[in-house]
This record gives structure tokens, C-alpha cells and sequence, in this order.
């Protein structure tokens, strides 16, 4: 098992993250993550993240906290690991650039749209809530969490698209049996990917298709959506210098009073389609 450690800079309500878009062959590529890395011979947890944090930023941390130890168990190629986790803000020095990435002061309120590893959100979310020292186990397959254990209960997650579906859930929690931590529910059948705007495909309009025509198409769709996201410059709606230059000059900070006003609906019942 390695042995690393994992920092997060704060600064009011900004927090310094490094976007890992230098190294070509990197775990993290393209993901944005806190500062820190593996332990030298001999070195102790706050030796490598002093160390560290110096190498990586220039900054000298005057004082640190230990927010927890993080296990990361994995099916791929990589080594399990160790993590332990800080914060600080309190720290002297002028901030250099990275070898590993691209260092940024982000605001907290923007901090869940960055692309990170499903797990991060977990911690960081603990370290919002001042949470007391923690013991928190994630096990990966691939790329994807597969298993959350929070000192020493494990994290139950399901998803569920489609009000048919979320029933079984909803019913399941009235009568005690759900075993669910977190649930999201998405009202479309499918998702998003079926979502409102998208072409409405029933087997009435195509009677020579088979009964599995809406998953036929969700996945000709998804194929799609997939192949033309991979071939764009920018792929997250924060990067674009647009939406950017908006929120600076109009809305403010996301999920300001402006942007909730302007950019959230609300809806009313409609006739419904009947086959």
C-alpha cells in the first residue's frame, strides 16, 4: 500500500485546487484535486505534506489540521493507498506554477461542478461539515466508486430513472426496507439522455420495431451525444469563455440569487400523450 498525503488551501471562501492537465500519463488526468503526493523514506504524514506543499505551491503551511485517512482499494492496475487528509489556512508565500498542474483559487459554491474522482465528494464534504476525524474507505472498479465505507458503515448509493421506478424505491423507504444512504432520482425514463426535448419514441409510430425500441434509441442517442462530446475543445459548460464572461459581468457567483431567478423554471400539469 502507498502512503500519501492530500491538502486543501483555504482561503475565505476560495479553495486552491490543481487541475492535473500536464502529464500525459496521470491517474488524475484532467481532474481537479487538492495538493500532496506520496511519503519519502521516512517521512511522517506532515513531513510529506509540508514538503510538498512547498514543492507543489511555494507556500509554507504555519499550521495544518488532520481531517482523516482516506483507503483507496482498487480492481485496476494501481497500488492501493493510504491518504491522509488536511486542510490549512494559514500559510506564507507567493504561489509558483506547478509542474504537476495548473494551480486555482476556486470558490466553494463552483467547487462541485469541477471534473473530480467520485469519492472526493465525500471527503469534501465531511471537511465542509467540520466533520470530527474520520476513517473512510473507498473502493474503485476502474474509474468508477464502487463502495463507500465511512467509519466503518457502509455507504449505500441507487440510482433511478423514471417515476416507475422511483416508486419501488419511495415504497421500499415507507415501509423501512430501503438500505439506501443517498438516492437520486431522475423523472425522465432513461435520464437525461430522454429528457424533455429529446425526440418522443413510442412502438406505435414504428410497428415493425421491436418492444425494445425506447432502449434501442436511448442508446443510438447516447453513442451519439458520446462521440460528439469527445470530439469538442471545451467539454465542461464552466471552461466556455462565454458562460464565464456572463457570470462575471451579469449573474455573479453560481447559484446567486440572479441565476436562481433567471435560470431555474417551474412547471404545471399538461394534457398527457396517450398511445
Amino acid at each position: 500500500m502507498i502512503n500519501s498525503t492530500l491538502c486543501y488551501l483555504l482561503r475565505g471562501d476560495e479553495v486552491l485546487m490543481l487541475h492535473r492537465v500536464k502529464k500525459e500519463k496521470d491517474v488524475n488526468k484532467d481532474k481537479w484535486i487538492g495538493i500532496g503526493g506520496k511519503f519519502e523514506a521516512d517521512e511522517t504524514p506532515d513531513e510529506c505534506l509540508l514538503r510538498e506543499a512547498l514543492e507543489e505551491t511555494g507556500l509554507r503551511l504555519n499550521s495544518w489540521r488532520c481531517r482523516g485517512v482516506v483507503t483507496f482499494l482498487t480492481n485496476g492496475p494501481y497500488d492501493g493507498e493510504y491518504m491522509y487528509l488536511f486542510t490549512s489556512d494559514d500559510f506564507s508565500g507567493q504561489l509558483k506554477t506547478c509542474d504537476e498542474g495548473d494551480l486555482r483559487w476556486v470558490k466553494r459554491s463552483f467547487l462541485d461542478a469541477l471534473p473530480k474522482w467520485e469519492g472526493d465528494q465525500i471527503f469534501l464534504d465531511l471537511i465542509w461539515q467540520d466533520a470530527p476525524f474520520f476513517l473512510l474507505k473507498l473502493r474503485y472498479e476502474g474509474d468508477r466508486l464502487a463502495e463507500a465505507v465511512l467509519n466503518g458503515m457502509t455507504e449505500n448509493v441507487a440510482i433511478a430513472h423514471g417515476m416507475k421506478n422511483a416508486k419501488v424505491l419511495l415504497d421500499d423507504i415507507r415501509a423501512g426496507k430501503s438500505k439506501y444512504h443517498f438516492i437520486e432520482i431522475m423523472g425522465c425514463p432513461g435520464g437525461c439522455i430522454s429528457g424533455g426535448g429529446q425526440p418522443l419514441v413510442r412502438s406505435c409510430f414504428l410497428p415493425n420495431e421491436d418492444d425494445d425500441i425506447q432502449d434501442t434509441y436511448r442508446a443510438k442517442r447516447a453513442a451519439a451525444l458520446y462521440s460528439e462530446d469527445e470530439r469538442q475543445h471545451l467539454r465542461q459548460s464552466h471552461n466556455n469563455t462565454q458562460v464565464q464572461k456572463l457570470y462575471e459581468e451579469f449573474l455573479g457567483a453560481p447559484n446567486s440569487h440572479k441565476a436562481h431567478e433567471l435560470l431555474h423554471t417551474t412547471y404545471s400539469a399538461r394534457v398527457g400523450f396517450n398511445d
